[in-house]
């Protein structure tokens, strides 16, 4: 991913949680390339669950709270079959997560001075999603939270990057949970 997109990222993802009162450092490592992609030929798609236990693998060797993993590739989760896709998946009060920019892709059919800020909202509502789950968050009912369930890219661009004052308060919590976990 290039540079100038990686740093919006980054900017966009330590907003939402400034936002909130949470101080995050956000660093980017690009050495790191999954050595185990799982390939399903049938599907078309690489199997998250080998890429999560690989980023597991790093955090041995790593200074981080949680790792994320972007890739180009489309994804699907062993753990959750009925889903025929999934923008990204977390390890629920993990360390780990990956996110998908294959579905996040924008059409034709958006505005094309519009295209490549609403492709990286797309991967900052995806990343700041599944970081909330690493947190150890659940989906909400709240249509507009990050936290909603996206089904499909009209979830994700309806849905606002923020939480909802519920999860908010929420992450909040698993955060302070978190803290003294690592103290103790």
């Amino acid at each position: 991913m290039e540079d100038a997109r990686v740093s919006f990222l980054k900017r966009t993802v330590k907003g939402v949680f400034e936002s909130m009162g949470v101080a995050i450092r956000v660093s980017t490592k690009k050495e790191h390339e999954p050595t185990v992609k799982v390939l399903d030929k049938t599907r078309g798609q690489v199997k998250s669950s080998p890429i999560l236990s690989w980023l597991n693998g790093l955090e041995e060797r790593s200074d981080f709270d949680i790792l994320m993993g972007l890739i180009e590739e489309d994804l699907y989760s062993d753990s959750h079959p009925s889903l025929n896709f999934i923008f990204g998946e977390a390890e629920v009060g993990g360390k780990c997560c990956i996110v998908s920019t294959c579905r996040l892709q924008v059409t034709a059919r958006e505005k094309k001075d519009a295209r490549e800020l609403l492709y990286l909202e797309r991967i900052g509502k995806e990343i700041v999603h599944e970081t909330c789950h690493v947190l150890g968050m659940r989906h909400c009912n709240d249509r507009c939270c990050i936290m909603y369930f996206s089904n499909s890219i009209i979830n994700t661009d309806d849905k606002d990057i923020h939480p909802c004052d519920t999860c908010a308060r929420q992450i909040l919590k698993l955060i302070e949970k978190r803290k003294e976990k690592s103290i103790n």
